[in-house]
């Protein structure tokens, strides 16, 4: 018997931004005759879902077949519906031809296949630093300054933590468990998002720009332009740097410079990752 650990949220994408949808575990069992198989669909965090073949409300819900998103390419299903990692979905239930149906609107998975310790969380990006929800939990959402990936199980962060600054600038954020110390939040497992696709990678392309290949520069990523102008390179070299400022308008607007001097503030739009230069020193 075959058994494939998710965890998945239920609900519409539009929902996404003005309430929590409930959040499931998903575990992938096999039928007793061995050709196919079911999945159960177990709420996250302790949310309790309504069933659709019960019309009741449990902690957990079994279907007859799971429907990835369009956007879901062959490397997104390996990533999700593998088992190799712990999954996180996103959708609706929905009655098919062959029986109960959930549809997956939207999909993330963790590194490695380990059960999820502690809640799970929403971090967004705020003009102060970070905002951290608990998924499914209308509890206050709380504020920090630092994210700490120093002990993610996920070397790829550990080694280069911007890879989620594209999701912490998305609508959806980053899903992340760990434990808020102070001002800081130090993540322990940390989800990639598949789908929806990032439609821009802004900080990519932001990066590119600010620091251009060939450059004898120190580049550095900072959380503000104080930090960015009075770090000293230990080894005497010039600084380039880049921070994040703000979300605008279906943009997302950085400031670049070069030692103790900003160079140009500009938008990358999260469509299309077209550039608009907004000012330049």
């Amino acid at each position: 018997m075959k058994h494939i650990l998710l965890t998945v949220l239920v609900g519409s994408l539009s929902a996404m931004a003005q309430a929590a949808a409930p959040s499931v575990h998903v575990e992938m069992t096999a039928r007793p005759n061995g050709l196919s198989e079911t999945w159960t669909l177990r709420g996250v965090n302790g949310r309790k879902l309504l069933c659709p073949d019960t019309q009741t409300h449990a902690q957990s819900c079994v279907v007859d077949q799971v429907v990835p998103p369009s956007d879901c390419d062959w490397e997104c299903q390996d990533g999700v519906l593998s088992g190799q990692g712990r999954s996180v979905f996103r959708g609706r239930f929905a009655s098919g031809s062959t029986g109960t149906v959930f549809i997956i609107e939207a999909a993330w998975d963790s590194w490695r296949n380990t059960d999820i310790r502690g809640p799970l969380y929403r971090i967004r990006r705020s003009e102060q630093g970070f905002v951290l929800e608990q998924v499914e939990r209308q509890k206050k959402a709380r504020a920090f300054t630092t994210l700490d990936f120093s002990k993610a199980d996920a070397v790829n962060f550990q080694m280069e933590p911007s890879r989620a600054d594209d999701m912490l600038n998305g609508s959806l954020g980053v899903l992340a468990s760990g434990q808020l110390r102070g001002q800081r939040f130090i993540v322990d497992q940390i989800w990639r998002q598949w789908s929806p696709r990032l439609t821009c990678e802004a900080w990519t392309v932001a990066k590119a720009r600010a620091f251009p290949e060939g450059t004898d520069a120190a580049t550095m990523i900072f959380g503000t332009e104080a930090e960015a102008i009075s770090y000293k390179d230990p080894e005497g070299r010039s600084v380039g740097w880049l921070i994040w400022e703000r979300e605008d308008d279906g943009a997302i607007v950085f400031r670049s410079g070069l030692n103790d001097l900003w160079a140009e503030v500009f938008a990358v739009a999260t469509r299309g990752c077209a550039v608009t230069v907004l000012a330049e020193h």
